[in-house]
């Protein structure tokens, strides 16, 4: 995503770093993993794609109304899409299929949506344990790595335990949210962190358009920058 990409100094996030994707529901979390997806495809990139909420072919034809098309990637054998709901099988064996399949196809990115699901099967404690070594193993291979999550309506990420061990260890820290101006609702952006580089650090509106994620310029908005290695 270009207008994305220009919000980093080095042009977009580093190759095999971890991402974080935190929001309420609404706030375009899968439509962003979508268009993530999307650009690893486009550069013949294989991605696994681990969905907890929708179905592939809800997947597929959701990111379709917005102009991102998957079935090119699908058809390539680029994107794999596993779809699962997580009260189907413990912390344990959802761990396991993950290293099943990451051996199996061998992906340079591997996309969970949302990690937040998985407490319907095990205390927050326990599915912290788990997405640790889950992101160890991909930062171990340098594999792209993009994790959802949802933050309940108050906003407040740093409220969560769970989320904030993960966006501790993540690279890239990506907060998005709905503000209703004049009855209207406008979405926005920001980057929290990114570490060892320069990024925007202000709230940015963006928009769903069928032509997908639409950011807004960044001339139109005072420009502040953070270096963030932590």
């Amino acid at each position: 995503m270009p207008s994305l990409d220009v919000l980093f100094d080095g042009g977009g996030v580093y190759e095999g770093s971890s991402s974080l994707v935190t929001g309420t529901a609404g706030t375009a979390k899968t439509i962003l993993a979508g268009h993530f997806a999307a650009g690893s495809g486009q550069r013949q990139e294989r991605v696994l794609f681990f969905s907890f909420e929708e179905s592939p072919d809800q997947l597929i034809r959701n990111m379709l109304s917005i102009g991102v098309d998957l079935r090119p990637f699908i058809d390539a054998g680029l994107l794999l899409i596993h779809a699962s709901r997580p009260t189907l099988q413990g912390l344990e064996m959802h761990l396991l299929l993950f290293h099943k399949l990451m051996k199996e196809f061998d992906p340079r990115t591997v996309i969970v949506d949302p990690i937040s699901s998985l407490v319907s099967v095990g205390s927050p404690l326990e599915v912290k344990a788990m997405l640790v070594r889950l992101m160890d193993s991909l930062k171990l291979k340098k594999i792209n790595c993009l994790f959802t999550a949802l933050i309940g309506q108050g906003g407040d990420a740093g409220n969560d335990p769970m989320v904030d061990t993960v966006s501790s260890l993540a690279d890239n820290w990506f907060y998005l949210k709905n503000e209703v101006e004049g009855g209207r609702r406008q979405r926005m952006l920001s980057i929290v962190k990114s570490r060892g580089m320069e990024h925007y650090n202000d709230f940015i509106p963006f928009s769903i358009t069928r032509e997908g994620i639409k950011i807004a310029s960044t001339q139109s908005h005072s420009r502040s920058k953070q270096t963030n290695g932590k």
